[in-house]
């Protein structure tokens, strides 16, 4: 029993800390990131290059990206999921997105086919 409760007193600090980043440290400088980043017009990855990590690293669902535009590029919004402009060439796609009023996509190449790779190469 004595062994649990020591555990216990471990794990509670370290998500006290962790929470403690979080909210006091992590989401106010994303807030801030985002105020001034809006005031000087530019991504607020750009306002705090680091920030990326802690408040964006989630998984983006590209499943429907995959199935429809397989072997072209593709321009996408800056949310990463919204498909702007496509085509076979970079410069057809950066058209397309510019009449559309988006100077600079999130250009992507969409393979053929979707292979995995787990190991290393030596």
């Amino acid at each position: 029993g004595a062994a649990k409760v020591k555990v216990a007193q471990v794990k509670t600090p370290g998500l006290t800390l962790f929470k403690t980043c979080l909210f006091k440290i992590i989401v106010p400088a994303a807030k801030k990131a985002e105020i001034r980043a809006s005031q000087n017009h530019i991504n607020p990855l750009y306002a705090y290059p680091t920030l990326w990590y802690y408040m964006f690293m989630q998984a983006i669902d590209w499943t429907d990206i995959h199935k429809k535009y397989k072997g072209l590029w593709v321009g996408l919004k800056d949310d990463e999921e919204t498909v702007v402009a496509s085509g076979k060439s970079i410069d057809e796609v950066m058209k397309k997105a510019e009449e559309k009023g988006y100077p600079k996509p999130i250009l992507y190449k969409v393979p053929v086919k979707l292979t995995y790779f787990v190991g290393s190469i030596k």
